[in-house]
């Protein structure tokens, strides 16, 4: 994969890394939809990242 920085002030050269490198980061309050699971398609808050497993945050599906 290639992509260009946009926050970098000068910087103007393309870096390239490998798909394998890429995760999605969430912080505890971030709003989420659930691509996949049992609850495939609801949205939901994240109430809570363990450091220790960040692959699996804590999140609360939004019944409204």
């Amino acid at each position: 994969m290639i992509f260009k920085p946009t926050n970098l002030d000068g910087y103007d050269d393309t870096l390239g890394i490998d798909r394998s490198m890429i995760v999605k980061y969430v912080e505890q309050g971030d709003s989420v939809k659930i691509v996949e699971g049992k609850y495939q398609g609801e949205t939901g808050l994240v109430m809570k990242v363990d450091p220790n497993n960040v692959t699996k945050p804590n999140v609360r599906i939004d019944s409204t």
